[in-house]
């Protein structure tokens, strides 16, 4: 089937990842899954240049309609969650480093 090592390994998959549920139980068989909840205004901001990013459902739906669906898909396969609203990059890095760190207690 899947044979990715996946130990000691930082893996962003695309968003698109979430809608294949073997692929996802896979993920979370072997690795913790963060999910990094964003505000939808945040995340649209980000994503200026939609047509080159290549989102699946974008013509379908609207962004806000798959930010919808996708939060709560992130939501039920994640380990830890991480609240982004507001916090630099490196704020959220210390705070993913420390639920490791209190896994490991």
């Amino acid at each position: 089937m899947y044979e990715i090592d996946l130990a000691h390994r930082v893996v962003a998959p695309g968003g698109s990842i979430i809608y294949h549920s073997d692929l996802m139980e896979y993920l979370k068989e072997r690795s913790t899954l963060v999910y990094l909840d964003d505000s939808f205004e945040d995340i649209e901001e980000r994503l200026s240049s939609l047509p080159a990013r290549g989102i699946v459902g974008l013509r379908n739906k609207s962004l806000r309609e798959i930010y919808d669906e996708r939060r709560i898909i992130y939501a039920r396969y994640a380990d830890i969650t991480i609240k982004c609203q507001g916090k630099s990059q490196d704020k959220i890095t210390r705070e993913i480093l420390q639920h490791f760190l209190n896994f490991r207690e």
